[in-house]
């Protein structure tokens, strides 16, 4: 709430003093003084009405959303967007298969960022035990789905500006076989029928078969070993990230290409991560291949989710939370870049996993 405060105290008491003397006047009225008193008591109410009332009129409105630190966009409004660059920074990050080093790299709207935020953003980030990471900076865009995205349900509309306040890193790829195995290992998690962690299969495929709960602990336990303060991402901080700048359904437009993106295949088979075309971002299997848990409770109504890039949680921990992307065996709508659906907590679906995100320390 911005208010003019060098008036708004003068008026304040002024407005105060008139009322005071409204119900000293009004008490007058009562008694001796009848006829004059309740003029004046009228006056001064009147008097009191016309300074709240100059007092309201210098309140200016909420500020614009305007984000001045560095970010992809500074001032947001509907349509803006830029030239998305992709920069590597320090180690080379490979193939974009699994098998991370924890390479940690950068991704930039409207040129590269400044040396200074270079080294804010990426300094002392990587960790030999963690998974490649891509640093997102602040910015502001549209969630939802295009108004002319016939497969839209209702909970991707309407699309709403969204501002992510903070700086923050997401998995280049899904959590692999590999790196959940170890985790598994390590905290002795029993087997569940759905998933299979014998080591036959790729240990470069996504991690699927695992509940919001298990990929809760995943993340828990990842940031206790390495000291690093991994999580979820939220719904906002996926779709920012997954968009990289567009506005479409899809990261390559209107629809999905053959060859572009591991959907709609008869079998469900996931394949290796980092598999099919990357977006803008270096961000793997933004489309297809698994279903990805997010952190957030699941929230129906648009209007009802933060608008500022948080996870939308309630006081009652939830039962249900939200799932971003379509597996492989579903069809390429269900992949869109807005779709979004509930998931139980506890369940342990075929073709559903998660990628990690981190904060990030000044």
């Amino acid at each position: 709430m911005t208010i003019l405060w060098g008036m708004t105290l003068t008026q304040l008491v002024s407005a105060s003093f008139y009322l005071l003397t409204a119900v000293f006047l009004g008490f007058a009225a009562g008694h001796r003084y009848v006829r004059t008193g309740q003029l004046c008591a009228i006056g001064a109410i009147l008097a009191g009405i016309g300074a709240n009332g100059f007092l309201w009129l210098s309140y200016e409105g909420e500020p614009p959303v305007v984000y001045e630190r560095p970010g992809p966009i500074k001032r947001a409004r509907a349509g803006e967007r830029g030239a998305f660059e992709f920069e590597e920074e320090g180690e080379a990050a490979g193939d974009g298969r699994g098998g991370g080093n924890g390479a940690v790299t950068m991704a930039s709207l409207n040129g590269s960022p400044t040396q200074k935020a270079e080294h804010q953003l990426m300094h002392g980030l990587a960790c030999a035990n963690c998974p490649d990471m891509v640093v997102i900076r602040p910015g502001v865009f549209r969630m939802g789905a295009d108004p002319a995205d016939e497969a839209a349900t209702e909970s991707e509309r309407p699309n709403r500006l969204i501002g992510i306040s903070a700086p923050f890193a997401i998995g280049r790829n899904e959590v692999t076989l590999r790196e959940y195995a170890v985790f598994a290992k390590a905290t002795r998690r029993p087997p569940n029928a759905c998933l299979d962690l014998s080591g036959e299969d790729d240990p470069d495929l996504p991690v699927t078969c695992v509940s919001p709960r298990d990929a809760d602990a995943y993340a828990m336990w990842l940031a206790a070993v390495t000291g690093v303060p991994f999580r979820l991402p939220s719904e906002a901080e996926w779709e920012f990230a997954a968009r990289a700048g567009t506005t479409g359904p899809y990261v390559t437009g209107s629809h999905l290409g053959k060859g572009e993106a591991n959907v709609g295949r008869a079998d469900g088979e996931t394949v290796r991560v980092g598999s099919y075309p990357a977006n803008t971002f270096g961000l793997n299997d933004i489309h297809g291949n698994a279903a990805e848990i997010v952190a957030d409770c699941w929230v129906p109504a648009p209007d009802q989710r933060p608008g500022n890039g948080t996870a939308a949680t309630t006081v009652i921990k939830c039962s249900n939370r939200t799932l971003r992307d379509g597996h492989a065996g579903e069809p390429a709508a269900m992949a869109r870049l807005s779709a979004r659906r509930p998931i139980d907590r506890n369940a342990r679906l075929r073709g559903v996993g998660f990628r990690l995100a981190r904060d990030l320390r000044k």
